[in-house]
């Protein structure tokens, strides 16, 4: 099924409103980008799947997006950065501007807000408008903290761990 985006917007790190008219077609997706048409000539897309250019950038320590329904509800938000429990390869480091490791989602259908949900890119290969090299919602619980008990074990003493997990959707 398409949806239809006239009045739908992203806010945050970046701003975008999406003109009158605009669809993402049945079984396809649509790159909003900051400079489309660099997008376009570097991975050979269809123009007609990217839009763009967004206000504000996406800056590699972190930020927040927003994408909200023309009535002003939440669709999908995210803050990311690049601490734990956020991947911290993807900080956009590579050979050549442009490239680098990127944030890709992992399960189109948990949370966008959930850090377990993205993981860092394979290194200078980015999948705009292709299945991301991570394609599961087999997804991993995130270790928040350890501690152990005794905290100054010896060699004889038995060891309690107690892990922490963060709980996310």
């Amino acid at each position: 099924v398409a949806v239809e985006l006239t009045g739908w917007g992203v806010e945050g790190a970046i701003q975008f409103a999406f003109e009158s008219g605009t669809l993402i077609p049945a079984e396809r997706g649509l790159v909003l980008a900051w400079d489309p048409e660099l997008l376009v000539r570097r991975y050979n897309l269809n123009s007609d799947w990217v839009v763009g250019p967004y206000g504000g950038e996406l800056p590699n320590g972190g930020g927040e997006v927003v994408l909200y329904q023309a009535d002003g509800r939440v669709v999908d938000w995210l803050d990311y950065n690049d601490d734990t429990p956020w991947p911290s390869l993807a900080d956009g480091f590579g050979e050549e501007e442009g490239y680098g490791f990127s944030l890709e989602r992992i399960c189109l259908d948990r949370s966008g807000a959930s850090p377990q949900n993205w993981t860092a890119s394979l290194p200078d290969t980015p999948t705009p408008l292709t299945v991301n090299t991570a394609d599961s919602c087999d997804l991993y619980p995130v270790v928040m903290a350890m501690q152990r008990e005794p905290s100054r074990p010896t060699a004889r003493d038995d060891v309690v761990l107690h892990v922490f997990l963060a709980e996310y959707s």
